[in-house]
């Protein structure tokens, strides 16, 4: 009966020391991955950051000064002083020459 119990403790002491030999292994390989992801944040490459571009507003070069409101009959004497600025010449005088159409 002694040797029985002997063994028996025996086999306890054993499954006790495993099971600590297996926590302190978890502890190391837990720190270990710790110390890898923080080597692998360390290696990763920062994203550069572009400068900020200004962009220049043409709306107020567009703008410039105070529309003021203009008649219909300004207007249509505004479109044919465009035309008049062209000065095309009519030679209406010579039948043979035409440059209309």
């Amino acid at each position: 009966m002694g040797a029985q119990r002997r063994a028996h403790h025996a086999a306890e002491q054993a499954k006790r020391d495993a099971a600590e030999q297996g926590r302190q292994m978890m502890v190391m390989l837990k720190q270990q991955q710790d110390a890898y992801a923080k080597m692998v944040e360390t290696l990763k490459p920062k994203p550069v950051e572009a400068p900020a571009k200004t962009i220049r507003s043409t709306v107020d070069d567009a703008n410039v000064g105070v529309k003021t409101s203009r008649s219909k009959r300004k207007t249509i004497r505004g479109l044919g002083a465009g035309a008049a600025a062209l000065r095309i010449p009519l030679n209406l005088a010579d039948t043979s020459g035409l440059n209309i159409g």
